[in-house]
C-alpha cells in the first residue's frame, strides 16, 4: 500500500490515470447512441426524384443518366454536411434560425401576419 501512495504523488501517474478515465468515459458515451443508423443515408424514390428535379431546374433541361448519379452524389454530400452541422450544434445559430423562420413564412403564404 505504501507503493500506491507514493505512486499517487507522482504528477505523471495522476495525469495518465485521469486521462485514461476521461478517454474511457468519452468512448462509452459515443457507443450509447445508435451511431450505425446515424451514418446510413437512405435514398428512396422520392429523394431521388427531388434530387433529379433540383438538377433539372438548375440546368433548365431534362438530365441524362450520368447526371442523375451526379445529382444523387450532390444530395448525399449535402446530407452529410447537414448531419455534421447538427452534430456540432450549428443549427442553434441565430442566422440559421432566422433563415428557417423566413422559409416557413414563405411556405405558409403571403397572408401570414408578422408577429
Amino acid at each position: 500500500m505504501v507503493r500506491f501512495g507514493k505512486l499517487m504523488r507522482e504528477p505523471l501517474f495522476v495525469f495518465l490515470a485521469g486521462g485514461s478515465v476521461l478517454f474511457a468515459l468519452d468512448n462509452g458515451n459515443r457507443g450509447s447512441g445508435d451511431s450505425r443508423s446515424a451514418m446510413v443515408i437512405e435514398v428512396d424514390e422520392q429523394v431521388l426524384a427531388l434530387a433529379v428535379d433540383n438538377r433539372e431546374r438548375l440546368t433548365g433541361r431534362p438530365i441524362l443518366q450520368l447526371e442523375t448519379k451526379q445529382a444523387l452524389d450532390v444530395y448525399i454530400d449535402e446530407e452529410i454536411l447537414v448531419r455534421e452541422a447538427y452534430r456540432r450544434g450549428l443549427h442553434d445559430d441565430g442566422v440559421i434560425r432566422t433563415r428557417l423562420m423566413n422559409k416557413m413564412r414563405l411556405l405558409l403564404g403571403a397572408g401570414y401576419a408578422e408577429p
